[in-house]
Formats: C-alpha cells, sequence, structure tokens
C-alpha cells in the first residue's frame, strides 16, 4: 500500500491538543481542512455517558484518531453555540470516541453533552499531524538529535513548545487571506513567540539514575557531544 514518501518520524514533540491549547479559539479556522480524519452529522451522547460520541456511519478507529487529537462538536446549536466546542481525543474504540476538556485529565469540567443526552451531533477532526511531523523532524536537525534520541531527554517541554509555536506560525502566514487579514496582530504575536521559544531551547540530558547530565545542547551553541 502506498504512503508517504518519507517514513514519520517517532516521537514528535507535540499533538493537535497542544496546538489548540495555544490557539485558542483559532484552532478550527487555522488547521487544514484537507486533513480531515473524520467528520459526520449523527452524533450520539447518552445521558449515561456524556463524555461518550458515538456514530453510525464513522468508524472513528478505522479513520486514525487517537489520544491527543481534537475534535470540534458544531451542532445542535442550541447545545454548541457560536464556532462550536473543541474536546480533545481520551480514547477510541471503533465508533465510539471519549472526548476530554484540552489540558484537563478525563471526566474534568463540563460534559458535552446535557443530562438528557444528545442526538445530530455534528462533529469534525481535522489535525495538523502532518505539519507537527515535519516541524519535529525540523527540529531534530537544528539540534542535532537522533532518532530515538529524544528518550534520553530530562525535560521535552521545551521541544514541544518549539513546536506548537512553528505549526502554528506556519498556519497563520499560510491561512487564507481574509484569515489571515483577521489574524494579522496573532501573527505577529506568535512569530515573535516562536523566534524566543527556539532561542531559549536547551537541551537537558537525562541519565539512567535520573539526574541530569551537565553537558547541554542548545539553538546557540549547536550540538555539545557527551562522554
Amino acid at each position: 500500500m502506498a504512503g508517504p514518501i518519507f517514513t514519520p518520524i517517532t516521537p514528535v514533540y507535540a499533538c493537535d491538543e497542544d496546538i489548540a491549547i495555544r490557539s485558542y479559539g483559532a484552532f478550527g479556522v487555522l488547521v487544514p481542512t484537507s486533513n480531515t480524519l473524520a467528520f459526520g452529522t449523527d452524533g450520539v451522547i447518552l445521558s449515561a455517558d456524556p463524555w461518550t460520541l458515538t456514530s453510525a456511519t464513522v468508524d472513528f478507529e478505522a479513520q486514525g484518531l487517537k489520544v491527543g487529537h481534537v475534535v470540534l462538536l458544531t451542532k445542535p446549536t442550541t447545545t454548541f453555540r457560536g464556532a462550536g466546542r473543541y474536546f480533545a481525543v481520551g480514547s477510541v474504540m471503533g465508533n465510539s470516541v471519549t472526548l476530554r476538556l484540552c489540558g484537563k485529565t478525563d471526566g474534568i469540567g463540563q460534559p458535552p453533552a446535557p443530562s438528557g443526552g444528545l442526538t445530530g451531533v455534528e462533529f469534525r477532526c481535522s489535525t495538523f499531524d502532518p505539519e507537527i511531523e515535519s516541524t519535529s523532524y525540523q527540529i531534530n536537525q537544528e539540534f542535532g538529535l537522533r532518532p530515538g534520541e529524544p528518550d534520553t531527554i530530562a525535560d521535552l517541554r521545551v521541544l514541544n513548545q518549539a513546536t506548537v509555536l512553528t505549526v502554528l506560525h506556519r498556519a497563520y502566514v499560510f491561512a487564507p487571506i481574509t484569515v489571515a487579514q483577521e489574524y494579522a496582530q496573532r501573527l505577529n504575536e506568535v512569530s515573535v513567540a516562536k523566534d524566543s521559544a527556539i532561542e531559549q531551547v536547551t537541551i537537558r540530558w537525562g541519565s539512567a539514575d535520573g539526574t541530569v547530565e551537565t553537558a547541554p545542547s542548545s539553538f546557540l551553541f549547536g550540538r555539545l557531544e557527551r562522554a
């Protein structure tokens, strides 16, 4: 079966949930609709399980949804007002996906459905997966990281922030002109934040006993070899 020209790298340093948290309500406008994994209008959320969305026509698991993806619920509009509500994927099994608030653990906060449940839920899951993978590869090149080596980095959050902001910056730059004009100020802010995040990255290497080695790698000084 045909696939990408290059084998995607693992691990990558961010997921859609990270980007949704940082982009606030702009996620659905910025994420490429061509990267849609699942869409439907027949969603059901039962009163007995207000966090789980099911669909008779969409097999979420087969279509590639996984933990860290983001699902936008837009209808019924009496429940999901305005641009709708974003939820992170907590787990997936066949035609069911368990949702949670972005940045929170399962079951925390206001669930998507009221006490009586919902039918006719319109849902969409579009992803930045290709852009996240490409940016993670770029970061590996900039910091001289080898495949599998991130497992020995003591703090991956610095790479997460650099990845999220780089993906967001590209999304704002290549957004449709009407979106770009509306979010011009955000583009400037994200551009500054992205440059700052990359410049401040210092990779601290972990060791077997949990301590941190004293020879970091940084954007300014490149890779420092370890004994």
